[in-house]
């Protein structure tokens, strides 16, 4: 079992199951980057099934198939408030983190089977806490993967070029490493 660290575009690689997030306003339609590109690119609109699993106060998700257009078999929308909006935005991130591996969870137990899940850093500029998001990020993916019947690959991706050096601070603090090797646009 894996986890990987991509540079670049998370569409460019087919998946099991794609993770995005955007904002928790259910009466809006869901916005960001990556909502557009998945319009734009692929046609395909996110968010259209109107069936809600609520994790409390200021989290969702909603399931959709993918078709042959797209690049993954299930996509699952994160709907997350701001975090720094909440009393305590780093519990709050966590909860929202740990939301989406059981949403994934729960997929996989209704019969899915997911052997890649990938996805971007959550709530991506909403962030309070970098280095603890991403800590939180690290250890939900690791509880994953150790306890799922069928992930072999989590893939976390990242857009911007420059949040590669906070991935790589948060990385060596949580596995107490001290090298990275990035030549290969991904971290294993």
């Amino acid at each position: 079992r894996t986890f990987e660290l991509h540079s670049g575009d998370i569409l460019g690689d087919r998946t099991d199951l794609l993770v995005i997030s955007t904002h928790h306003n259910l009466r809006q339609p869901p916005t960001g980057h990556l909502v557009s590109t998945l319009k734009e690119r692929f046609g395909f609109s996110v968010d259209v099934n109107p069936h809600w699993i609520s994790f409390g106060e200021g989290v969702s998700a909603c399931v959709q198939g993918g078709d042959d257009r797209v690049p993954f078999r299930t996509l699952l929308t994160m709907r997350i408030a701001r975090s720094g909006s909440q009393a305590d935005p780093i519990a709050f991130y966590d909860r929202a983190v740990r939301a989406t591996f059981a949403a994934t969870a729960a997929l996989e137990f209704m019969g899915g089977s997911f052997a890649t899940l990938s996805l971007p850093v959550l709530s991506g500029r909403r962030i309070v806490d970098y280095p603890a998001a991403v800590q939180s990020l690290l250890r939900h993916a690791f509880a994953w993967l150790r306890r799922s019947r069928d992930t072999e690959v989590v893939r976390y991706y990242v857009f911007e070029p420059d949040e590669l050096q906070q991935w790589d601070q948060a990385m060596n603090t949580s596995l107490g490493r001290s090298y990275v090797d990035t030549a290969h646009e991904f971290v294993a």
